[in-house]
């Protein structure tokens, strides 16, 4: 059965950058959205009365991940941030934000598919909340997400329903950096 639709968003991680390649994957809990929208725009040559020449532009995705709320060990991991002697988190203005995979589960009508986003930049959360009323408000949080091609020109993997069980199986133990054949 071929999937049709999609419905749900969950298993969210983020694995850090380092010089030896990717970290292993840490669990980002209370996922409750992601909206990443393509980079890049297609250019046109025209020659000869007609379009001589047509490429596409492939920069990545831009957009945003809501969460129940941003992890600390995210902030300190990717954002910059560091936690003191004290245990108190700090936010620098000379912090380094720090570049990382992204993984993530979509539900489908036939079961699920996982991607890994190779190399992604994020920005800080909004700072806000409410005050609590008759009712309890949920108050999420939202970063903004960058994910740009890596050196080879890659900007994520996703399976499909053919992907082998190993793969899939393991997909959120360590970030996928396949054999991409073409």
């Amino acid at each position: 059965m071929a999937r049709k639709v999609k419905f749900g968003f969950k298993n969210l991680y983020y694995a850090p950058i380092t010089e030896s390649g990717y970290a292993t994957p840490i669990h980002i809990p209370g996922a409750v959205s992601m909206t990443l929208s393509k980079q890049g725009e297609d250019v046109n040559f025209f020659a000869d009365n007609m379009d001589y020449f047509k490429e596409s532009v492939n920069n990545g995705y831009e957009g945003s991940l809501e969460l129940a709320l941003v992890p600390d060990q995210f902030k300190v991991d990717c954002l910059g941030f560091e936690i003191d002697s004290n245990g108190v988190l700090v936010e620098n203005a000379n912090g380094i934000q720090k570049a990382f995979a992204l993984l993530a589960e979509f539900t489908n009508d036939d079961g699920a598919t996982r991607l890994a986003f190779l190399n992604c930049m994020a920005s800080r959360p909004e700072i806000g909340s409410s005050t609590k009323t008759d009712t309890k408000e949920i108050q999420t949080e939202t970063i903004d997400i960058s994910c740009t091609p890596n050196a080879d020109g890659y900007v994520q993997y996703s399976t499909t329903e053919e992907v082998d069980s190993t793969v899939y199986n393991s997909w959120f133990e360590a970030v996928y950096t396949g054999t991409a054949s073409i």
